[in-house]
């Protein structure tokens, strides 16, 4: 059993037992991509940008899937910029809601109004209208809010 193998067939067996090794390391520390949900929507918002000229002004906009498959229930909310949490709730406003809840077929689309109460206090207001569900693109779409003293809101200082 002492000469199993030779010198020379030992070294292959070694390096042979290495690339082994290192081709499991390898798949242990690359896991797999999650698969992509079935039937994914792929979301849009329209116009992707609003900036506020006035004060308590609104602006509805328009989310459309544009397929191939029907969105799960659709969840809207105002979140992120420059703003903080405390101040959108006081700057910014939801109103008919026409998405929240309601799954789109390819194609198909649905309205949700947006209005600014952003007080001008020299600064710019930026945050973002998102709209998302559980199988659309990651994140969903958002679309850019920005109010700002320099487009005439009131009351500016």
């Amino acid at each position: 059993m002492r000469n199993f193998l030779t010198a020379r067939w030992r070294r292959y067996a070694v390096a042979v037992v290495v690339a082994a090794a290192s081709l499991g390391v390898i798949a242990a520390c690359n896991p797999t991509k999650p698969t992509p949900p079935p039937n994914a929507s792929l979301l849009t918002i329209s116009p992707n940008t609003w900036t506020f000229t006035s004060f308590r002004e609104t602006k509805t906009f328009t989310v459309h899937n544009l397929g191939p498959g029907t969105s799960q229930p659709l969840r809207v909310a105002i979140f992120g910029g420059n703003t903080s949490d405390a101040r959108i709730e006081l700057e910014w406003t939801l109103f008919q809601d026409n998405c929240t809840g309601k799954s789109l077929v390819q194609g198909d689309n649905c309205t949700v109004g947006v209005q600014s109460t952003h007080e001008a206090d020299t600064t710019v207001s930026q945050t973002f209208l998102h709209v998302s569900s559980d199988n659309s693109q990651q994140g969903g779409d958002q679309a850019t809010l920005i109010a700002t003293c320099k487009a005439n809101l009131q009351p500016c200082p």
